[in-house]
C-alpha cells in the first residue's frame, strides 16, 4: 500500500491532517484496523489508532519519504532529475504567451516542508519521529474535542507503546472486548439506542438507575452488586480506569464482562475459552 511513496506522496504542510492520496488510503487502513481491533465502524480512529499503535498512513509515509530524500540527497541520480526537472520547467515557462506566476518547483516545496519538520523535531523529546508528529496531532485534535464534551466512557490516553502490553496475553476475543470497553463503543444499550439500532429503545440499565455504559455495569449496576467482588483484589478500593489501564486489570475485567452475557456476541467465546474452567 506504501510501494514507491516517495513517488506520489506530497507531505501536508500542517500535522494537523492528511491530504491527497495518502487521506485516501487511511479509510482503507481504519477499515483494516477495525477489523483487526474487533471495534464498531462508531469508533473513532484515533482511537483504533491508538489502541493498535498504528500511526496514521500520512505520517508513516512522512518518514519513509524522508529517509528516502536523505539517503538520495547527493546521488547523482537526484542532481540528473533535479536539472532534467527544472530544463522542463524553464522551457515551460519560457513559451510564448504564457504569463501565468512562478509555482514553486517540487524540489522547493519538498525542502520547504523538510526545513519546517526538522524545526518541529528539534523540540521532540521523542526518538521515534513517526510519535513524535504523531502526539502533537492527538493533542490537537483532543484540543478540538473539548469544544464538544463527550458523554462516552473511554479512556484516552496519548499514543503510546505500552498500549500494547495490555493485550498481550489477551485472546482475540478478549482484546475485542477490551477495546470496546476502553473505546465506549461497546453492545450495551447507551451505545445501541444513540446508534439507533433497532429494538433498542431507551439506554436505560435493567437496574433502572442509569444508562447502561461500561462504567455503569462494572462500577455501580445494583444488579452486579454480588459479583462485583470479584474484580476487587486484596480489598482495593474497585477503580475504572485502572481495571482498563492495566494488564492485570484487562485480563479480570474482560472475563468478568463476557460472564455477566450482556454482550450476547462474546457468548461462543465464553464458553470456549472458560469451559471447565469455571
Amino acid at each position: 500500500m506504501t510501494y514507491a511513496a516517495p513517488i506520489w506522496h506530497q507531505p501536508s504542510p500542517s500535522i494537523a491532517k492528511a491530504t491527497g492520496p495518502a487521506n485516501k488510503l487511511r479509510t482503507i487502513q481504519n477499515k483494516c484496523l477495525r477489523i483487526i481491533a474487533g471495534a464498531y465502524k462508531a469508533t473513532p480512529i484515533e482511537n483504533l489508532e491508538t489502541e493498535t499503535f498504528v500511526p496514521p498512513i500520512d505520517l508513516y509515509l512522512d518518514e519513509r519519504c524522508a529517509r528516502y530524500r536523505q539517503r538520495t540527497q547527493s546521488t547523482p541520480v537526484r542532481r540528473y532529475i533535479i536539472e532534467q526537472c527544472n530544463i522542463v520547467r524553464r522551457r515551460i515557462q519560457g513559451k510564448r504567451g504564457l504569463r501565468t506566476a512562478r509555482k514553486p518547483s517540487q524540489e522547493e516545496l519538498w525542502k520547504k516542508w523538510e526545513t519546517a519538520r526538522e524545526e518541529r523535531q528539534a523540540n521532540y523529546t521523542e526518538r521515534d519521529q513517526v510519535l513524535g508528529d504523531w502526539k502533537p496531532r492527538w493533542h490537537h485534535q483532543e484540543e478540538l474535542r473539548m469544544n464538544t464534551p463527550s458523554e462516552w466512557d473511554q479512556i484516552k490516553r496519548p499514543p503510546d507503546r505500552t498500549t500494547l502490553q495490555l493485550h498481550k496475553d489477551l485472546t482475540k476475543a478478549e482484546s475485542s472486548l477490551l477495546t470496546q470497553l476502553r473505546t465506549g463503543r461497546i453492545g450495551l444499550k447507551y451505545f445501541l439506542t444513540k446508534h439507533r439500532v433497532p429494538g433498542f429503545l431507551s439506554s436505560q440499565c435493567e437496574c433502572r438507575q442509569g444508562a447502561e455504559t461500561p462504567r455503569h455495569v462494572i462500577m455501580s449496576c445494583e444488579l452486579e452488586a454480588v459479583r462485583r467482588g470479584q474484580l476487587r483484589s486484596n480489598g482495593e478500593r474497585l477503580d475504572f480506569v485502572q481495571l482498563l489501564t492495566t494488564p492485570k486489570g484487562a485480563k479480570i475485567v474482560t472475563r468478568w464482562m463476557m460472564e455477566l452475557h450482556r454482550l450476547p456476541q462474546f457468548d461462543l467465546a465464553l464458553s470456549l475459552l472458560y469451559e471447565g474452567v469455571l
